[in-house]
């Protein structure tokens, strides 16, 4: 289900479309060199899954976003930004931004959730007001535990730009507006596309990128949960055709080398 296409220039949210969908896949690997059609199509077709072409959205993405500096997230941050540049950007990270997570059962919930575990600087060359930018914003911790680290440093964030955020808000989420699905950390939030779960539910949202790094446990626990075809075989069997692209091996290691080499 697709909304009208208009950019909502308005109040603290930039975006173009905004959908709903029971799960959405970020293919953020085919702009490496992956291939990944029989894998898409299964997802479409199987899942009825909402698939979403990074390199389509980038170039969206970099008409919302200010002409400020710009900080990426180490990871998916890292990758959208080398697509920004191959879309026209003209400037260099100011810096990148690094979290890591875990994950840890939480008693009051009763189920196992994430939580940011470090975040440090893996270049230090911001100096003023930035623009974070990611792949995407589901719950918003991270983003806000970067903004937080770059608060401390004296760094203001103006804005955090992704392909793709949830659009689906409760109003005890912590890192998230529930109105206007923004975050209170900042002014701005820009996204191409808003993601909204159905029946007031939160989207589940991957990178592809994500799921083709995954171990063998993890790829299972995510095809147990979220193919709801009863087809997680087919699944795995195509996740473990896709060769890894080898520009991967850069986008963590050395993220200055990974974005020149996207480009």
């Amino acid at each position: 289900m697709r909304s009208q296409e208009v950019i909502a220039m308005a109040g603290e949210l930039r975006q173009n479309v905004r959908s709903k969908a029971s799960l959405a896949i970020l293919d953020d690997v085919s702009a490496l060199g992956a291939r990944v059609s029989e894998l898409m199509e299964f997802l479409r077709t199987k899942e009825n899954a909402l698939v979403l072409d990074a390199s389509e959205l980038s170039p969206d993405l970099l008409k919302l976003l200010p002409d400020e500096e710009m900080t990426p997230i180490a990871g998916g941050g890292v990758l959208t930004f080398g697509l920004l540049r191959r879309a026209g950007l003209d400037k260099d990270p100011a810096g990148i931004v690094e979290a890591s997570r875990e994950y840890v059962f939480d008693p009051a919930a009763k189920r196992v959730l994430p939580r940011v575990k470090e975040v440090k600087m893996f270049k230090e060359q911001v100096r003023g007001p930035t623009v974070l930018i990611d792949d995407v914003v589901a719950s918003g911790m991270t983003a806000a535990a970067c903004a937080e680290l770059l608060w401390r440093r004296g760094i203001g964030v103006d804005g955090v730009g992704a392909l793709l955020m949830s659009g689906t808000v409760r109003s005890d989420d912590r890192y998230r507006k529930k109105e206007g699905s923004t975050l209170p950390f900042t002014d701005l939030a820009c996204a191409p596309y808003i993601v909204e779960g159905l029946a007031g539910r939160k989207p589940p949202i991957y990178s592809l990128r994500y799921l083709l790094m995954a171990n063998y446990e993890d790829r299972f626990r995510f095809a147990g949960k979220q193919i709801k075809s009863g087809d997680a075989g087919t699944f795995m069997e195509l996740m473990n055709r896709i060769e890894r692209p080898k520009l991967l091996r850069l986008l963590r290691k050395d993220p200055d080398s990974f974005i020149r080499r996207l480009c």
